[in-house]
């Protein structure tokens, strides 16, 4: 660790400049992230699964690349818009690879439906949605609509891209913010930020790679941007700290961040690498959109690089700098001469005294809050531990 160290501080400069250079490249990236991803949840083994492989391979088609195009209009006026509905159909299927109209015929006295078959992947029907409803054109006196689950998918994006932006900017970061400055003391509650700026672009990226070859949820973003930004402070907080320690004992800036980085430095990376094991599991679920996730241990790696690279160059740019502009007066935090007799300082020599005792205490918290699980597992209309509705998904195959 101290040799990687060193060698970081000798070439801070090159090692910020590839920095920036990857962020760059993975914000571009990361921003056609959401047109690959698909929100489609199959479980192996069932009767639909079982379907959709046969009208894959003897009748070349794809659930996630069919649409249904639907239009309504007056009541009794269903006969008369077949062959209109029958044009826009196959309008819309020639914006789309190997589609096709299999049907198109009335479903009420006001409403008919065509439906589109393909066996385009998702994430290229996806992309297709808008060039199709351009196509599909108008009806008079009719309402023309395109569904499907690519289309749903498609309509979907925009909405979790908000809600994933309102939870992050006006939610999670204005609380990360808050106690962050009152942690710091100062202006170096901004290192876990550029932290997270660095970790978290750079991991899409990497994801944006993975979902060209395997399928991936819409909720991985969402999943690496909560891990990325509670590792981005969790270990930010870890080194900045030991940072202030060693500059406390005195010598040079380089020594110090030497010190820090195989202390605390090597905490991160084994801390890192266990929930990148941890989420490694997840690629051996029975379930395709459960391993989706497990792409996610992306995040803890990415993190460990961005811990033994970038976080001590940005400690000799910014760790003193930061730390001179104080934000929060000292009175109101702990002085140095009373740590000792902090608030933590106490409760860990009092837990160090009755180890077993708080052991057992909180095992027995941890056991309590999981008892609804635990009795959903384990109690009446489970079977060996299966929940009743699991069993009888598995009772259908």
């Amino acid at each position: 660790m101290e040799r990687l160290t060193r060698a970081m501080l000798r070439y801070r400069w090159p090692v910020l400049c590839a920095w920036l250079a990857v962020f760059a490249a993975s914000v571009v990236a990361a921003a056609g992230l959401s047109d690959l991803l698909t929100n489609r949840f199959t479980l192996p083994g069932t009767d639909t699964r079982r379907t959709e492989r046969i009208l894959e391979a003897h009748f070349g088609q794809k659930s996630t690349g069919s649409f249904t195009l639907v239009v309504r209009g007056a009541s009794g006026s269903a006969n008369e818009l077949v062959p209109g509905v029958r044009a826009a159909a196959g309008r819309t299927a020639a914006e789309l690879p190997t589609a096709r109209v299999v049907s198109a015929q009335p479903i009420s006295d006001r409403v008919v439906i065509a439906q589109i078959v393909s066996d385009t992947e998702p994430a290229e029907s996806k992309a297709r949605v808008d060039a199709m409803r351009r196509s599909a054109g108008s009806i008079p006196r009719a309402e023309v609509l395109l569904t499907g689950q690519a289309a749903i998918e498609h309509d979907l994006d925009p909405v979790f891209t908000h809600d994933l932006k309102i939870g992050e900017l006006y939610v999670a970061i204005p609380i990360a913010l808050v106690l962050l400055v009152f942690a710091f003391g100062t202006l170096a509650f901004l290192m876990p930020f550029m932290f997270a700026a660095a970790a978290i672009p750079t991991t899409l990226g990497i994801v944006w790679v993975f979902a060209n070859f395997i399928e991936l949820t819409t909720y991985i973003t969402n999943l690496v941007s909560l891990i990325g930004l509670g590792i981005a402070i969790d270990y930010s907080l870890l080194v900045v700290y030991r940072y202030r320690e060693e500059l406390r004992k005195g010598g040079s800036k380089e020594d110090a961040i030497v010190r820090t980085m195989e202390t605390a430095g090597r905490a991160v990376v084994f801390s890192g690498s266990a929930v990148a094991v941890g989420l490694s599991l997840l690629l051996f679920m029975p379930l395709p959109f459960m391993r989706g996730f497990g792409v996610s241990l992306v995040i803890p790696a990415v993190s460990i690089l961005c811990a033994v690279t970038l976080l001590p160059v940005l400690l000799w740019f910014l760790g003193a700098r930061l730390d001179r502009v104080r934000l929060v007066p000292q009175r109101l935090l702990n002085r140095r001469d009373d740590e000792e007799r902090s608030f933590w300082a106490r409760l860990a020599r009092t837990i160090m005294r009755r180890p077993l005792l708080f052991a057992a205490g909180s095992t027995a918290a941890l056991l309590l809050l999981a008892a609804p699980v635990l009795a959903l597992e384990l109690g009446p209309g489970s079977n060996k531990g299966v929940p009743a509705h699991l069993e009888a998904v598995r009772g259908s195959r």
